[in-house]
């Protein structure tokens, strides 16, 4: 009787230690399996981009593990352009023709093999086998982390500021797991500059001063692309015309602005007066509005009032027109039919200084979840107490 009470102690004693031995295991696979195998970065543009330029982005793929997993496709959504969606190649699957994806950097090795996994067995005829994985897929032969590297260049962007967040998946081949991660972007594509423009003037000068002859003040550089002359009969004295940088009031377009500008003519202001400007054909094309469907507003008693404007001719690849405007103030140069909205200037509030942490890659998954993997584990303990009932 003392030795089969101590050879019932000694089994349990075993089985204990060996289902322990297994759920430390099972553990470890869940814990540190497919959650945190890939690390997803992305470098997005920030600044200005002339139009007619690309634009780059890039997607990094890091592999944090030795395991094989085999990346079937990679989507990233919300870019300026749309969704796009590519393969572990490169290769375009979705979305617009302008975008160009390549890769650009392997560091990862596609081959086959097992992924993570645990055998053990224990006498009496009892066996388990316990773990999940890949069999093949992308890993590192040289050291941890292995990374591909896409660069995705967009074309053909219109003037605008592009401001939003995008999501980026990398999809394995064979359950579908989604490693995602998400990278805010903010830039501006700005017109080109312009040269010199004829008449001697200084370019790249955005206020300037000039006298009336014969009551005729022209402009040039890249004001002289602008307003190329402002002519008042009869007119005489000095006048000064400021491409400015942004709305000078609380009156907003709800089209396509292209200049603001402010001219000040002095003991001038009320007189009437013919203007001539040109707007760059290429601005146009990249704002995709007809060159005969622009026009020169006046700002006058708290509204932005639409110039009677005719188009002239092409010159040089600039659009050129001319307006009539009954006097002076600030102007503005837009689409026809810009219906001004009224509104209220807001006071600044000062901005709250805080620590911006880089985003977190996250994962869901299609296999596995941590709530499962629990009932695996209690279904684990449960047959290991029968079984040491039964040898009991």
């Amino acid at each position: 009787m003392v030795g089969q009470t101590n050879y019932r102690k000694g089994t349990k004693k075993k089985g204990i230690i060996s289902v322990s031995l297994t759920l430390f295991i099972i553990l470890m696979l869940v814990f540190s399996g497919p959650a945190s195998a890939v690390r997803i970065q992305m470098e997005s543009p920030s600044g200005n981009y002339y139009s007619g330029k690309t634009v780059t982005f890039k997607v990094h793929v890091e592999f944090q593990t030795y395991d094989l997993i085999p990346i079937s496709t990679i989507n990233v959504s919300n870019l300026p352009k749309g969704d796009l969606s590519f393969s572990a190649d490169g290769t375009q699957l979705s979305g617009s023709d302008d975008y160009d994806v390549t890769l650009t950097e392997n560091t990862a090795a596609y081959r086959q093999g097992y992924g993570y996994g645990y055998d053990y067995g224990y006498g009496y005829g009892y066996g388990y086998h316990f773990g999940y994985g890949y069999g093949y897929g992308y890993d590192s032969s040289a050291g941890v982390p292995s990374k591909l590297t896409y660069e995705i260049k967009i074309s053909n962007l219109p003037i605008n500021t592009y401001d939003d967040v995008a999501t980026i998946e990398v999809i394995t081949e064979s359950d579908q797991h989604v490693f995602s991660a998400t990278q805010d972007y903010k830039f501006n594509v700005i017109r080109k500059p312009s040269g010199g423009g004829g008449g001697g003037g200084v370019s790249n000068q955005y206020t300037q001063t000039q006298t009336m002859r014969n009551g005729v003040a022209s402009f040039w550089g890249n004001i002289g692309e602008t307003i190329p002359s402002i002519e008042i009969p009869g007119a005489t004295g000095s006048i000064t015309v400021e491409e400015l940088s942004s709305n000078p009031t609380n009156v907003n377009v709800n089209k396509h602005a292209f200049f603001y500008l402010d001219i000040n003519t002095g003991e001038n202001a009320n007189k009437a007066a013919t203007i001539t400007f040109k707007v760059s054909t290429t601005s146009l094309d990249d704002a995709g509005i007809d060159r005969n469907n622009i026009a020169l507003y006046r700002f006058n008693n708290g509204n932005w009032e639409e110039l009677a404007t005719q188009w002239s001719e092409t010159v040089d690849g600039y659009e050129e027109y001319t307006a009539q405007t009954p006097g002076f103030s600030s102007f503005l140069i837009a689409e026809k039919g810009v219906a001004p909205t009224i509104t209220a200037t807001p006071t600044p509030t000062p901005a709250p200084t805080e620590e911006i942490e880089a985003p977190t890659p996250t994962s869901t998954k299609k296999g596995i979840p941590g709530f499962e993997a629990f009932g695996l584990i209690t279904g684990v303990l449960t047959a290991a107490y029968i079984i040491m009932r039964k040898r009991g």
